[in-house]
């Protein structure tokens, strides 16, 4: 029986002189496929956390949306209630206890804040306020955006209903 690479002894097989270590071509052939993989790795990374970023905002954004919603149906502290969103600054919202944004109660606004990354526009209005008993208000249209790539579309209808497109 015939072994590359090895030669027979009495104590078993060893290694000839010839094959010992790598050269420096399989060396940089190897570090070179390494940096061509990263490189085609790279592009698909970016886009996963963009969309998971769009995602994050998107969820919390949803999730408030619907909380005030059934605290309007629900006459919760005996008030209405909405989300106002791009206030204080254009990466935040705020979730608000009253009548509308101006005559709101500001002890019971929950300001929630997202990365600078994204970006939301709000059309008709960014005062999105349930009616107390209800829930319904104005249909809303509601764009995130991502710097780099990725739009997510969010639809508040007449009757309060949040859809996420």
């Amino acid at each position: 029986m015939h072994y590359v690479g090895f030669k027979k002894r009495a104590t078993g097989f060893d290694r000839t002189d010839r094959s010992r270590g790598f050269t420096i071509v399989e060396l940089l052939l190897v570090i070179g496929l390494t940096a061509i993989l990263a490189g085609m790795v790279a592009p698909v990374y970016g886009g996963l956390q963009a969309s998971a970023q769009i995602g994050d905002v998107s969820s919390s954004l949803v999730q408030n949306l619907r909380l005030a919603r059934q605290k309007s149906i629900s006459g919760y502290n005996g008030s209405s209630y909405g989300v106002r969103l791009n206030k204080p600054a254009a990466n935040q919202y705020i979730v608000y206890q009253g009548a509308d944004y101006d005559g709101r109660t500001s002890n019971y606004d929950e300001t929630i804040t997202f990365g600078s990354t994204v970006s939301i526009v709000v059309t008709p209005a960014e005062d999105i306020h349930f009616t107390k008993g209800s829930g319904t208000t104005t249909a809303t249209t509601i764009t995130i955006t991502h710097v780099t790539q990725g739009v997510r579309v969010l639809t508040v209808s007449a009757e309060g209903f949040i859809e996420e497109q």
